[in-house]
């Protein structure tokens, strides 16, 4: 077994949500709840699931942006607080994120070129020499011609702007590339068109990617292997298709039933989120048609019997079904 790139070990995430007279915590909201899932280098692995369940939560501790409150993240062997100690530099050179909003995360006043040389300057020592060939290299990986750097975001379509994002992420060299939700506010026709760039990529360069989306029908397409995630833990985990042709999880089956045409993306309805507190067993069992006393117990992550390549579902009927 290759040693994991990206390694998460029984993670959780806490947010602090009010405080009392005193400023202590008074409630704590749990966003990522005794999560363990690793990838390996030049592997896509997708990660789907609703709003609020904990998929960005995963990214930004991945790349170092949040701390777990119990747990720990392994990058390539060492925990993100001892990167961030002892190499943080380093730590963000080899991983970069890709955001939703390509024109939220370029700053409208600087030029590509200041937007990219900004990155190497604090990522790398290249000299200015160094830097142009770096920015033109890049430019031309993700299908750009070197004018790009003359010209500032608000010039470009929305599939360009996110062009420029992932060659911002990728100028330094990363071995993982974090995206959250990168082509959802891009249309169908430009979505595919930046699916196939990633893909050509991921085979080009061998960069690791962790893909996050509400869109299975994209996730399908880029990622061999899929997380499942519901308030915050993993309900399902296996290779894609076997997954989603023969899902385990009632909820993974109502993803793919909520989803009929690519490009659909799913959003939780406002009255259906109060669901999602757990009040005691499966998190899940108050939406659930299979529900029974069973799941008053929290239901463990295991294989499912006659699965192929690695297949798990956290669900009591499933797996007494299969047994």
């Amino acid at each position: 077994m290759p040693e994991p790139l990206l390694q998460f070990d029984h993670v959780t995430k806490e947010f602090d949500l009010n405080k009392n007279w005193f400023g202590k915590p008074s409630n704590a909201f749990r966003a990522v709840n005794e999560v363990t899932w690793q990838v390996e280098q030049g592997a896509a692995l997708g990660i789907v699931g609703e709003s609020g369940c904990g998929k960005s939560t995963m990214a930004r501790m991945a790349v170092g942006l949040e701390l777990p409150t119990s747990g720990e993240v392994r990058f390539a062997g060492k925990t993100l607080g001892q990167w961030l100690k002892e190499d943080a530099i380093l730590l963000r050179q080899s991983v970069q994120m890709v955001f939703q909003d390509p024109s939220a995360s370029l700053n409208p006043r600087q030029r590509i070129r200041e937007i990219l040389e900004l990155q190497l300057q604090r990522l790398t020592d290249f000299r200015a020499e160094q830097r142009t060939q770096r920015m033109e290299e890049v430019l031309e990986q993700v299908q750009l011609p070197s004018a790009t750097l003359e010209r500032y975001p608000h010039e470009f379509s929305g599939g360009q702007a996110q062009r420029i994002s992932i060659a911002r992420a990728l100028i330094s060299k990363p071995k993982l590339l974090l995206l959250d939700e990168p082509v959802s506010a891009l249309d169908v026709s430009v979505q595919a068109q930046i699916l196939l760039l990633l893909e050509e990529m991921r085979k080009e360069l061998g960069v690791t990617y962790v893909f996050i989306s509400h869109d299975l029908a994209v996730v399908e397409q880029l990622c061999p292997n899929v997380l499942v995630m519901y308030a915050g833990s993993i309900v399902e985990s296996g290779p894609t298709r076997q997954l989603f042709e023969h899902r385990r999880h009632p909820y993974t089956d109502l993803l793919i039933k909520s989803v009929p045409v690519p490009g659909k993306s799913l959003e939780l309805k406002s009255e259906e989120k109060a669901d999602l507190e757990n009040q005691g067993g499966c998190t899940f069992r108050n939406r659930c048609p299979k529900a029974n006393q069973q799941c008053s117990r929290v239901p463990n992550l295991r294989e499912v019997r006659g699965s192929i390549g690695g297949h798990e579902c956290a669900c009591h009927y499933p797996l007494s079904e299969a047994a």
